[in-house]
């Protein structure tokens, strides 16, 4: 066999045939690819062909080596290698194929993209769904561990209220309850923010007075903050309709938060709610702005776009935290959901103005009141049972409806065990029960209690600090009539037996 029957083997014209001994010292070379000096050794050309030298003399047909990369003096080719073994001649042929591997790779590197995209996304996703899952059930725990106490503390502070203070206890018992009544407003933010994200945040559509609504938000401003150096105003245009279907509550949480941030960021000057016609969409349909403008730190063109993300706070050179809390985050989602949006305005030690623009229906004004015929609720001064285990929560009730208006008399069951002997051998009107018990839940006693065709229709308001939506469902829809969250007031749990 000669080099040239080796060369009409191999078509492509980029490959170098080079001949050697069995001791791998060079004979001759053509140098297509590579310049080789004959007499020196392989090995000392680079050290791939030291790895050769076994093959050499073990007398098989051929060896083939892909995809090597070489580079020898000046030349880079990547090639395949071939040993020949023909005739006692042995023959390394390098066969070029640089244009094909570096074109190839770029195939194969975005096809190992796409896959580690691919598993990206999934893990992505995957810590998504377990993040969310830690932040409901963190979210549920946190809710119900702080609103147990939370309930005692308040409700025993307004027990302790209605008793003969002097003006000092007063005044101390007064910071009590305004620090438990904002940590109540932070639990409710984060229930709310958990709901919105989850999607079963609820919607009413209700009639309401626009001036109203905004009237007594501005009252309760004017005395909850009472600052002489801050000056709160507001103006209703005249083209603005009064009489609308909405959703109040959320439409008064817009409002609070826009206004407790204008408080928060203004040490003095002033702060207005001015409400203007955006559109007037049909004769039926109308979109609002709702401005708040204030004069206070302002917030930064870099901190502009992050002011409504959860947990945002704004910091002014060495200047206390600005903006902080959950409220803008709350104005941000429940505009999104009510169909609006909010956008603001701002500048740096000159103030800012946040607007709110909102959707309305407008009612008829003829639209009747709705009313409550007499005799509808529960009849007064009739027993009610409440099935509670936890002693302070039992003397906290047992206070509570002591000498109330509304001539409830209570009834305390320390287990539900105990409840149902109860039930059994006397009449109620109600039933108050919470969710979980030291043997049992809530839900087992509902299904216990429904069994039961003579206690099945007797109405139960669950009282509870386990109050997110699920939690909430989930009893209710296990026979519960009502759900009161904790904390809550002793006319809240009056108005809620009352509607049973």
């Amino acid at each position: 066999m000669s080099l040239n029957d080796i060369k009409a083997y191999y078509v492509n014209n980029k490959v170098q045939i080079i001949e050697v001994d069995n001791n791998g010292v060079i004979i001759s070379s053509d140098d297509v690819l590579f310049t080789f000096k004959a007499n020196e050794k392989l090995e000392d050309q680079h050290p791939f062909f030291y790895a050769l030298l076994p093959l050499l003399n073990q007398g098989d047909d051929s060896e083939s080596f892909p995809c090597i990369n070489l580079q020898i003096n000046e030349a880079h080719q990547i090639v395949d290698i071939n040993i020949i073994n023909k005739d006692d001649k042995l023959f390394v042929v390098l066969t070029d194929f640089t244009s094909h591997y570096e074109n190839s790779q770029p195939l194969v590197q975005e096809k190992n993209e796409s896959v580690i995209a691919g598993y990206k996304l999934q893990f992505e996703r995957e810590l998504l769904f377990a993040k969310e899952e830690f932040k409901n059930s963190f979210l549920a725990h946190l809710n119900h561990e702080i609103r147990n106490p939370l309930n005692a503390l308040l409700g025993f502070a307004e027990i302790l209220s209605e008793t003969s203070l002097t003006f000092q206890q007063k005044e101390t018992l007064g910071v009590l309850q305004k620090t438990g009544v904002h940590i109540k407003v932070l639990m409710d933010d984060l229930l709310d923010i958990s709901k919105i994200e989850m999607g079963v945040l609820k919607i009413k559509e209700v009639p309401i007075n626009l001036y109203s609504v905004v009237a007594s938000m501005i009252k309760h401003f004017q005395i909850k903050k009472n600052k002489p150096n801050i000056t709160l105003t507001y103006k209703t245009e005249s083209n603005v309709p009064s009489k609308l279907y909405g959703d109040p509550t959320r439409i008064n949480q817009i409002l609070y938060n826009l206004l407790e941030n204008a408080y928060r960021n203004t040490t003095e000057g002033s702060i207005h709610l001015h409400i203007s016609l955006n559109e007037m969409v049909s004769k039926e349909e109308v979109s609002l702005n709702f401005t708040v403008k204030d004069t206070g730190n302002g917030i930064s063109e870099k901190q502009i776009n992050q002011i409504f993300d959860s947990y945002m706070q704004l910091q002014i050179e060495k200047e206390k935290p600005l903006g902080d809390g959950l409220g803008l985050k709350i104005v941000k989602d429940l505009s999104t959901l009510l169909g609006g949006t909010v956008s603001v305005k701002s500048e740096v030690s000159k103030g800012s103005d946040f607007t709110v623009i909102l959707p309305f229906k407008i009612r008829d004004k003829k639209t009747k009141k709705k009313t409550i015929p007499k005799g509808s609720g529960i009849v007064m001064s009739k027993r009610i049972i409440a099935v509670e285990d936890d002693t302070l929560n039992q003397m906290l009730l047992m206070k509570q409806f002591i000498d109330n208006e509304k001539g409830y008399t209570l009834e305390i069951a320390p287990t539900p065990a105990i409840a149902m002997q109860m039930l059994e051998a006397k009449k109620y009107l109600a039933i108050i029960i919470k969710q979980t018990y030291s043997k049992t839940t809530g839900i087992e006693f509902l299904n216990e209690l429904k069994s039961n065709s003579a206690l099945a229709d007797i109405p139960v308001l669950v009282v509870s600090g386990k109050a997110m939506i699920e939690e909430q469902d989930a009893i209710l829809k296990a026979g519960a009539s009502a759900f009161l969250k904790k904390p809550y007031s002793k006319s809240q749990i009056f108005k809620a037996l009352q509607r049973l």
